[in-house]
């Protein structure tokens, strides 16, 4: 675990810089540019929040491509499984450093979010003793999510159907765009299908953290099945990567 961070450290300052970029840009646009085209105000704290909960996704890609690309290469993974620990502890560990490097940066979108939206990011309906939990939570999410992605993928050469096939529907229907009461209003058949994607809970569940709770879905039904789903990504996982490198 030293050695990931110390290693995380070198490029970390550069990925902060690049998600405060991406959220600078895509929140002022949401907020001020959309609105001119006759979008609501409110749109642009719902696209921040839910941007904040799906910052994660944007790096299984990336995630996927090392853990594939050290598979078929020096396969290092194989040094940390001599140490005399489980071998699920060495994903378990993997993981961990996935949602740590994801959250150092996310965590940076909120200023930004703050100082864009000024007085339209309302904050007196935020709980601190929901989002501090439900950040981390969110963060395990993407990161078993890179494992489970890796995991059913057979090599390098199937890395191009990752976004398209898989991440990009689970992100755009997911709520990052838009919020779950907003489809219902829209279409009641289509939002309880959209129910059936687990992303909708975290980029929900960190709405009702954050913004009024009688927009979103209730934070208690969200935590409960976002946490479930972390969990089936990890044994899901962990069990099929076991087999493919026959731990012993």
């Amino acid at each position: 675990m030293k050695k990931d961070l110390l290693i995380m450290r070198q490029t970390l300052p550069r990925d902060i810089f690049d998600g405060i970029v991406w959220a600078s840009s895509t929140i002022f646009v949401t907020t001020y540019i959309f609105s001119s085209l006759g979008i609501s105000s409110d749109y642009g704290p719902c696209f921040a929040i839910g941007g904040i909960a799906s910052y994660g996704i944007f790096f299984v890609f990336d995630h996927t491509a090392n853990f594939l690309a050290d598979l078929e290469g020096e396969q290092i993974i194989g040094n940390n499984l001599i140490l005399p620990f489980p071998s699920w502890l060495v994903l378990i560990q993997r993981a961990c450093t996935y949602a740590l490097f994801t959250g150092a940066i996310t965590i940076f979108i909120f200023p930004v979010a703050k100082m864009i939206l000024l007085g339209r990011l309302d904050l007196s309906h935020l709980s601190l003793c929901k989002l501090v939990p439900f950040f981390i939570l969110a963060n395990f999410f993407s990161a078993f999510l890179s494992l489970l992605v890796t995991s059913f993928l057979p090599g390098m050469r199937s890395l191009n159907v990752i976004w398209p096939r898989f991440l990009f529907p689970i992100w755009f229907f997911g709520g990052s765009q838009f919020s779950w009461q907003a489809v219902h209003n829209f279409s009641p058949k289509f939002s309880y299908l959209c129910l059936l994607n687990p992303f909708l809970y975290v980029t929900e569940g960190m709405r009702a953290c954050v913004l009024d709770p009688a927009n979103s879905l209730p934070f208690y039904v969200c935590a409960p099945v976002a946490l479930f789903a972390t969990l089936a990504f990890a044994f899901i996982s962990i069990a099929r990567l076991k087999r493919r490198l026959d731990f012993v």
